[in-house]
């Protein structure tokens, strides 16, 4: 399913709806990448069914301001200030009740994808997949973080927080996704 909305408090957990995409994006600038995300939002909405929506909202800057004014640790709040691109927030909670602190969350980077905004299906594909297979998505998220840790597939690469940002406070709960992992797994690569 998915939804645009002039504000995200109005957005809400019912019926068989177990999970929030709130994509998030503080500008009105348009992208190959923010192209690319619209044109495969709707196709993510209705292969996940009743088990999330994809939510949109009509004024970016007004939605960013929501998300930026709760209580996220500071180190979270200025990776979200820095972000140029959108960024996808994962709840499993009405927003107005969202409380980072205390809820669980995850944050899906986009940014990596600006060079490849036409491959931007692939991390979609893969969280839909998820979405669809696992009975606990933030629990899938955290078994895949440990996983990814001891991997083989990620000590190819020079850094480990190049797939989850090690660097941000841990808070109960709250994982910060890099989805290259989620499609490495969904691949079966990752060893």
């Amino acid at each position: 399913m998915t939804e645009k909305v002039v504000s995200f408090q109005d957005v809400e957990i019912r019926g068989a709806r177990k999970y929030l995409l709130l994509l998030v994006a503080w500008n009105e600038f348009q992208s190959e990448l923010r192209e690319s995300l619209g044109k495969h939002s709707e196709v993510l909405g209705r292969a996940v069914g009743r088990s999330a929506a994809w939510v949109e909202a009509y004024d970016n800057w007004q939605a960013y301001q929501e998300i930026i004014e709760k209580t996220w640790p500071e180190k979270i709040k200025e990776r979200m200030n820095n972000e140029q691109d959108p960024f996808l927030l994962i709840i499993d909670t009405s927003f107005a009740r969202f409380d980072p602190m205390t809820n669980r969350s995850a944050v899906v980077w986009f940014s990596d994808w600006g060079n490849r905004p036409s491959e931007v299906w692939k991390p979609l594909a893969a969280l839909q997949k998820r979405i669809l297979l696992e009975n606990d998505l933030f629990a899938y998220f955290e078994n895949l973080r440990i996983r990814a840790l001891r991997s083989k597939w990620i000590r190819r690469f020079n850094k480990l927080t190049q797939y989850f940002e090690l660097s941000l406070p841990i808070i109960p709960g709250f994982v910060s996704v890099h989805i290259d992992a989620v499609i490495a797994d969904t691949l079966g690569q990752l060893e």
